[in-house]
């Protein structure tokens, strides 16, 4: 069994999302800046791992940059269709702690 619990802030967009199974809990919480942009999104498990996510705009809203911070759980990286851990960083170069993966 699985409940979902969502929040909007007075903009109605949603600032959180509580997913409860019967093995873990899923908190994800967004935040917006002045534009209605996704500026901020942080994701944590029950068990304490946490992932969380940078993004950035140009001035015509194009998305630009998306940050992961430093110390997150890898199982909570963005996965492609294979179930594998998407990673890059901002400047588009892999470092010694980035990767890509197929």
């Amino acid at each position: 069994m699985q409940q979902t619990e969502i929040g909007y802030d007075a903009c109605n967009r949603e600032i959180s999302r509580i997913i409860t199974t019967r093995d873990d809990r899923l908190r994800l919480t967004s935040q917006y800046d002045p534009q209605n942009r996704l500026t901020d999104r942080t994701r944590l498990t029950r068990a304490g791992k946490t992932l969380r996510e940078i993004f950035g705009y140009d001035s015509r809203n194009r998305l630009v940059s998306y940050v992961i911070a430093p110390g997150y759980e890898a199982a909570l990286l963005p996965c492609n269709e294979r179930g594998r851990s998407l990673t890059v960083s901002v400047r588009g170069t892999p470092s010694s702690q980035d990767k890509f993966t197929d």
